[in-house]
This record gives structure tokens, sequence and C-alpha cells, in this order.
């Protein structure tokens, strides 16, 4: 009977993670944002329309599989006419209604997620942007709390002619190639 308990006390710690977990993005709490030079000033946008899930055992995040859609129509940089340019000449919303990104895997020294700790990893997958399926991977900075809430935020440089998205022009100057993009993907634990 000896042996049994300290059986079970050795593993008890390793099964806790043993579930898979599913995570479900929050928009409210989730947001991309973009950065790019248009020459004499920079422009930015932002937008909360993310949804998807993570899913993956937190006691080995390597395990993780990420599905994050996101709405280009609903990109803000406050400026109504740009807005317009962007989402009908730049990122053509109505022929491609979704921005999609698909984990293929996780990459961490840090194997498991511990309570209020950071976690950096990198996430490999596909990202699916104006009609073309490119392999990427982001740096990430994981947060998660043993209450079912998890954020993530990540840094992305894309160039525009690669992905073959117009740069307007304004006046003379025409938008950069380079643009920066700054994810945070929030999300709580789905409840049986």
């Amino acid at each position: 009977m000896r042996v049994i308990s300290i059986l079970f006390a050795l593993l008890v710690p390793f099964t806790v993670f043993a579930a898979q977990e599913t995570y479900v993005v929050v928009p409210a709490s989730s947001q991309v944002t973009f950065e790019v030079s248009a020459q004499v000033h920079h422009v930015h946008g932002v937008s909360q329309a993310l949804s998807g899930t993570i899913t993956g055992d937190p006691g080995d995040i390597t395990t993780a599989h990420l599905e994050i859609k996101l709405d280009p129509k609903t990109f803000n940089t406050n400026n109504d006419s740009r807005n317009q340019v962007m989402r009908e000449k730049s990122l053509e919303v109505d022929k491609y209604p979704s921005i999609e990104f698909v984990s293929s895997g996780v990459q961490s020294e840090q194997k498991a997620l511990i309570s209020g700790q950071p976690a950096k990893a990198t996430i490999q997958g596909t990202l699916k942007l104006h009609g073309m399926e490119k392999q990427v991977s982001i740096p990430v900075t994981i947060n998660w709390q043993d209450t079912g809430v998890m954020t993530a935020d990540g840094d992305l440089a894309l160039v525009l002619d690669d992905w073959g998205i117009f740069r307007p022009k304004v006046v003379f100057f025409r938008l950069s190639n380079d643009i920066k993009i700054h994810c945070r993907i929030g999300a709580r634990r789905e409840t049986q």
C-alpha cells in the first residue's frame, strides 16, 4: 500500500496538465495592430475582430495548435478615406474576406506554462492573406493564469509586395513596402 501511495504522489503532479484544453479567443481582449510608413507620417491601424481557438496541454506548450481568423473589413486607421482604399484596393476584402493563421508547431525552451510567469515561444504556421498562403514564424510571449485566462503577444514583419497588396500613393509618396504587425490574442478556457 505504501508503494501505491508513493507512486500516486509522484504521478499526480505530471497528470494535472495531461488533458488537452481548449481556449476560445475573446475579441475584447484581442487585437491586431499594424504600422506602415507613408514617408511623411506613419499609418496605424487596429482591429479586434478576431476569432478562433487554441488547443493544447499547458504542461507542454509545444503541443499547442492555434486557429485564428481576422475580419479585415474591421481594420480602422481613423481616416475614412484611407480605410476605404485599404479595404477596397489594398486588402480587397470582398474578394478575400478573412485573414487566417493555422499553426503547425510551437518551439519553446520552457515546456510547461506556470501561472503568472511569462513564457517565450516561437509559433510556426501558415498565414493566409490576400489569396496567398505562406509559412511564417512568430515569436510570442505567453501569459497564462491557472484561472483559465491566457494572452499571447507577438510581432511579425511583412513585405506588402510579397503578398500582392496594392500600396497607395499619397501625393508623391508611395506607402512603404514594409509593414510591422503586432498581435495580442486573449483567450479563455472553454467550459465543458
